[in-house]
């Protein structure tokens, strides 16, 4: 019995991996990830993919990553956004462990809160664990599994 749960939570996680890319944007119907991650090379995923970065990237330092003066519209209206040199140097930065640019572990990353939050270091609690990838994420096994 032991065997069979862990062989269903690993094929879960498997399905997890496959696919968990696609549902970082807030509106996967005009928004793909770009470049796109394939395969199995982690070198382009974390703090080396944009986009990954950003969902990595904790709520109290989202704004400096965003920041962008050529593009008024938020990351997931622009998606350009992401190839920009300020992304780009954050994601940098934070590889290279620069001050300012550490992250700890109490460092919650945007991820796990709904798209538009406002950072508030006195309720971090308030809407945490309602970001729409771990709410897409968790039910993506009875989704697959239904087809």
């Amino acid at each position: 019995m032991g065997a069979a749960m862990r062989a269903a939570r690993a094929e879960d996680s498997n399905l997890l991996k496959k696919h968990v890319v696609a549902y970082l944007p807030f509106d996967m119907t005009k928004v793909s990830v770009m470049p796109p991650i394939v395969g199995k090379d982690k070198s382009d995923r974390g703090w080396n993919h944009s986009w990954t970065a950003r969902a990595l990237c904790p709520l109290s330092k989202i704004e400096k990553f965003d920041e962008n003066p050529a593009c008024v519209s938020s990351i997931f209206l622009c998606p350009l956004i992401l190839s920009t040199h300020i992304s780009r140097q954050f994601m940098k930065f934070v590889r290279e462990g620069k001050d300012g640019y550490k992250m700890k572990a109490n460092d919650l990353p945007s991820f796990l809160y709904p798209h538009g939050t406002q950072y508030d270091k006195d309720h971090l609690d308030t809407d945490l664990f309602r970001g729409h990838v771990l709410i897409r994420v968790r039910s993506l096994p009875f989704i697959v599994f239904q087809v």
